[in-house]
């Protein structure tokens, strides 16, 4: 996380009790025609370990707003992160 370039997009997410916290995106996943975006803390987080990362679902609200769907299915969640892993072993 020390790496963090100041150019990049910081994307703050809100928790159930109205804490804030920064992530940066490090990758985008598509799996299924459906997007998924993968998160990390741009800055140290309790319960965090460093390699941790949030992944969720891309969708657009009435709005045309981009949200963040949580991902409820383990197996589809366990499927996103696997094509992450994927995407990451292709950059080597």
């Amino acid at each position: 996380m020390d790496n963090f370039n100041e150019m990049e997009e910081v994307i703050v997410l809100v928790g159930d009790k109205g804490d804030e916290h920064e992530f940066r995106e490090i990758a985008l996943v598509e799996f299924d025609e459906r997007t998924f975006i993968c998160l990390e803390p741009a800055e140290e987080i309790e319960d965090f370990e460093d390699g941790d990362l949030l992944i969720y679902e891309i969708s657009y609200d009435e709005n045309d707003e981009e949200v963040f769907l949580p991902i409820d299915d383990e197996n589809l969640l366990s499927k996103v992160f696997d094509q992450f892993i994927c995407m990451q072993n292709e950059k080597k």
